[in-house]
């Protein structure tokens, strides 16, 4: 029988996240010390909340807010920045199950919630059961990784 648990990432989680997120976290293997210290910040902060799902101690699932203020709503927006199901355990409802958790988070802590996705994104999906398409268009610049 599953026991199905969600809660707030810890420190001490912070290899079984890496080892979920192989694949999403570019060249996790080259500079996990630089992943593990921007995840013990986000930890300590008050704008990223970063939640696990758990299947019987198993980490299957992760998402993860961020948490800023804005005149565009007078208030507080969250922006989902990631949400991930480990493969093998897709098309069982855990997606749902983590953004039902984050949007009754959002609930609490802003005035709205959004995120933004790729047009061939197959999680739209899932999107599209709780959220509305906004009337949107998104623009990207992106730098050159140094490192």
């Amino acid at each position: 029988m599953e026991k199905i648990k969600i809660r707030r990432a810890k420190k001490e989680d912070f290899e079984k996240l890496a080892e979920l997120m192989q694949g999403f976290w570019d060249k996790i293997d080259t500079h996990r010390k630089e992943y593990k210290s921007g995840f013990l910040k986000e930890l300590k902060d008050n704008k990223t909340a970063r939640f696990l799902l758990f299947d019987n101690k198993e980490l299957i699932g992760n998402i993860t807010m961020v948490k800023y203020w804005t005149t565009w709503c007078n208030g507080y927006q969250m922006v989902l920045e990631e949400i991930v199901v480990a493969p093998k355990h897709r098309k069982k409802g855990y997606g749902l199950k983590l953004l039902d958790y984050a949007i009754e988070y959002a609930k609490k802590n802003a005035k709205e919630i959004w995120l933004g996705t790729g047009t061939r994104s197959k999680a739209q999906t899932l999107y599209k059961k709780r959220m509305k398409k906004a009337n949107a268009v998104v623009y990207e610049l992106k730098f050159h990784d140094k490192r």
